[in-house]
């Protein structure tokens, strides 16, 4: 996973383990569930094409969904900006990256914060 991690990032990224909790945000949908990934970001795109484009998303995300999630205290995150992955299988033309991306390690950590009031 560790390859993987590093190129999704351009330039310099940074590892934090976090001292209070963390609000992010995720655009998932298609091939990509809501949990489980360890992707996401802290800008809210409300256009889907402009998460695609600044994330770089895989092409099987079609982005149809919006979660906002929360990161505990002592998480370890990676921050950067995402890689341009517009010439990578898998990927759209549109995925060029440069958006800041934030990467958990261990995604299993990640909590929605999306819920149904019946």
């Amino acid at each position: 996973y560790r390859a993987q991690a590093a190129a999704s990032f351009s330039g310099e990224v940074r590892a934090y383990r976090l001292e209070s909790p963390m609000v992010v945000h995720r655009r998932w949908g298609g091939g990509a569930s809501e949990l489980g990934s360890p992707y996401s970001g802290r800008q809210t795109y409300k256009k889907s094409g402009n998460a695609a484009r600044y994330q770089a998303t895989h092409g099987s995300n079609n982005l149809s969904q919006k979660s906002t999630m929360i990161y505990p205290k002592g998480a370890i995150v990676l921050v950067g900006k995402a890689a341009d992955k517009s010439n990578s299988h898998g990927f759209t033309k549109h995925s060029k990256g440069g958006g800041e991306q934030i990467y958990l390690v261990n995604p299993k950590l990640a909590k929605s914060l999306n819920f149904t009031i019946k």
